[in-house]
């Protein structure tokens, strides 16, 4: 066994053929923090009583699991299936050309409880593993001025198996700050036509509420089940006017658009891009923060809701040179 420094592990996602069975990974992610990589067991205590004082004797496993997540720059290519995962569909669609090679990846929600699976690959000097059956729980993407755009992530899975991992790092975008344009309007079809406005730190937190399906006969769950799906936020700016705040007063639903295009061309004249459009949302816990001596900053939360005009909460587009996820 060896001693080693985190950055010498290495972790990647791969997409089942068939639930729950292991597969190579597609990309190995370049990452900045991992949680939760090692197993983990739900446990029983037996406390009967044994005519003394001591409240129990012993106890048992009854559940072998992982919970494994990670946080790392957004990027182009890999991105996407943690998207698939998370969403449910891909319908991915070439562009005309002369950029053929350039795909548009729609995600749209998977109305089953059963979202596409991914197996996650660890490797470091002591261990190789596979967990296979994993789902993505929840996805962050965190923009603010003078970092990366970064998200994080969390999956839930079986347990780990052994495994014989090739590690192999696949040239990606990395998108910035400046990368990002967004827009407000009444309506998801008025975004388009919307002016820009400008912002200082956005999130944008996707969930889906996962859920163990345990069934007698096995420690290990059956699968990962998929629940309600959600996704809330936050955007901080300049306080220039009393617009957000009148929003909240009135209850006014308004839809968002965050749209990252990188400045690398892909194919003849495209860019990497991710655009992500809410339908209809709340703002809520406006704020208005004052010191003495800066600049008067002001934030607000959103929550996306379904909207029964366009039958949809969000529409993520990814564009990049992957055909299918």
């Amino acid at each position: 066994m060896s001693k080693e420094i985190g950055r010498q592990a290495s972790i990647g996602i791969g997409k089942e053929s068939t639930r729950g069975t292991a597969v190579a990974s597609t990309y190995f992610v370049p990452w900045m923090s991992i949680d939760g990589i090692d197993d983990k067991v739900a446990t029983v205590v037996n406390e009967t009583a044994l005519a003394r004082l001591e409240n129990s004797d012993g106890y048992a496993v009854t559940r072998k699991f992982a919970e494994i997540g990670w946080s790392t720059k957004m990027k182009d290519s890999h991105f996407g299936l943690l998207l698939l995962s998370l969403f449910g569909t891909d319908t991915p669609v070439a562009k005309s050309a002369p950029n053929a090679s350039v795909y548009d990846h729609t995600f749209t929600v998977l109305q089953t409880v059963q979202h596409p699976s991914l197996t996650i690959s660890y490797k470091d000097l002591n261990v190789d593993l596979r967990y296979a059956n994993a789902v993505v729980n929840s996805l962050k993407i965190n923009i603010e001025r003078g970092n990366y755009v970064m998200y994080d992530v969390t999956t839930m899975s079986k347990a780990s198996a052994s495994a014989s991992n090739t590690v192999s790092f696949t040239q990606e975008n990395d998108f910035l700050p400046q990368h990002l344009t967004f827009k407000t309007a009444t309506t998801q079809s008025g975004l388009s036509g919307a002016s820009a406005v400008n912002i200082r730190n956005a999130t944008i937190e996707f969930s889906q509420n996962l859920v163990f399906e345990d069934v007698l006969g096995n420690v290990a769950p059956n699968d990962v089940l998929n629940q309600s799906f959600g996704v809330k936020g936050s955007v901080t700016l300049v306080h220039t006017d009393t617009t957000y705040s009148a929003l909240q007063m009135a209850g006014t639903y308004q839809a968002l658009r965050f749209d990252l295009v990188h400045s690398t061309t892909i194919g003849t004249s495209s860019n990497p891009e991710l655009k992500i459009d809410l339908h209809r949302c709340s703002i809520t816990n406006y704020s208005k923060r004052l010191g003495i001596n800066d600049i008067v900053e002001e934030s607000f939360d959103f929550q996306g809701h379904y909207s029964l005009t366009d039958s949809k909460m969000a529409t993520v587009i990814l564009t990049n040179l992957v055909a299918s996820y």
